[in-house]
């Protein structure tokens, strides 16, 4: 089992309890060797974290490491089950770590309702508790590794790499850094600084480029007119991919197709 979180010293619960919109605070202070694990049994919240906003439904866990502060915004009637977690850790998650409601398992949740029963009826560091403390973790660490693919870590890569994934899924449709931001709840300004810094392209630039290599198979390899596979990429004006081709190609699509045949007649 690979460990995503790590724990390094012998565990001590800061809190353990279930909160909801009427007794909440609304606010996460910054807390050094300190974690929380828990997961959401009623309504929707949002983290706001560094200018980034994530969002959980019911139903979802989480990973959330205190190294900075953050905000919280919860629907009008919500439920946490969570667990405070104070020692020495080290974690793969890059300090936030959700998993999706149909991919968190019950003994998760049953382990994370366990000690919040236990820590409020002992309030001590029995050796019981501590055990339990490291099963919890076990039984996170094997969730995430379990459903990797669904697992939302919050690094800022994993926001470009979803991006991509947007875009390969919709690029015959009109796309927008509006659109995709909002798909993946942060704000278009982040979206956008962070996909300039991790691709060296602007957010539209790598939609461009991505809808150009498409519309070149449709129309060398499929035989489709310009018009044909300008609608295949969501562009209804073959106006606007004639300017593709010319920006990205510098050259318009009869000189590109002479291009092609020249290399065949090469090869």
């Amino acid at each position: 089992m690979k460990e995503y979180i790590t724990v390094k010293s012998i565990p001590n619960i800061s809190f353990a309890h279930i909160y909801n919109s009427g007794n909440y605070k609304n606010f996460l202070s910054a807390k050094t060797n300190f974690f929380e694990i828990g997961y959401l049994s009623a309504g929707k919240i949002s983290f706001n974290k560094n200018g980034s906003e994530r969002m959980l439904t019911q139903g979802s866990s989480y990973f959330f490491a205190r190294k900075n502060s953050a905000k919280v915004f919860g629907s009008e009637v919500f439920e946490i089950h969570s667990i405070g977690i104070e020692c020495d850790y080290k974690y793969l998650t890059d300090e936030f770590a959700t998993i999706s409601p149909t991919e968190t398992n019950h003994d998760l949740t049953s382990a994370i309702d366990e000690l919040i029963v236990m820590f409020n009826a002992e309030r001590d560091k029995s050796q019981k508790i501590i055990s339990k403390i490291f099963a919890l973790v076990d039984l996170f660490n094997t969730a995430l590794g379990d459903n990797l693919g669904n697992a939302d870590f919050g690094g800022e890569i994993t926001y470009v790499n979803k991006a991509k994934i947007y875009i390969k899924d919709n690029f015959n449709k009109k796309i927008t850094l509006n659109e995709v931001s909002k798909e993946l709840h942060i704000s278009p300004a982040y979206l956008c600084v962070l996909f300039k810094k991790h691709t060296g392209k602007t957010l539209i630039n790598y939609v461009n480029e991505y809808k150009l290599g498409a519309l070149k198979n449709f129309i060398i390899n499929e035989g489709l007119s310009m018009k044909e596979a300008c609608a295949k990429v969501g562009v209804k004006d073959p106006a606007y991919c004639s300017r593709l081709f010319k920006k990205y190609e510098k050259k318009n699509l009869r000189e590109y197709k002479i291009s092609i045949l020249n290399d065949l007649h090469k090869v």
